[in-house]
């Protein structure tokens, strides 16, 4: 899948540096940053249902500590 993205001058110039920086492309420093997001979310929103499934299993529990 082909993907433009429409960066400011500053975000431009700041890809460019990191990826001379790392010696890398910036389609290399761009699909890094994605994917490192993507997974971040990922495990973010995994461990917001743990809280809940815990929540829900021990109400009763957690209601009586905090009485």
């Amino acid at each position: 899948m082909d993907l433009t993205l429409s960066l400011s001058d500053i975000e431009a110039t700041t890809l460019r540096k990191r990826a001379e920086k790392d010696g890398v492309s910036e389609q290399v420093v761009a699909l890094t940053a994605l994917r490192q997001f993507l997974e971040d979310e990922m495990q973010t929103e995994a461990i917001g249902g743990s809280i809940d499934e815990v929540k829900r299993r021990y109400s009763s529990t957690m209601k009586r500590l905090g009485e």
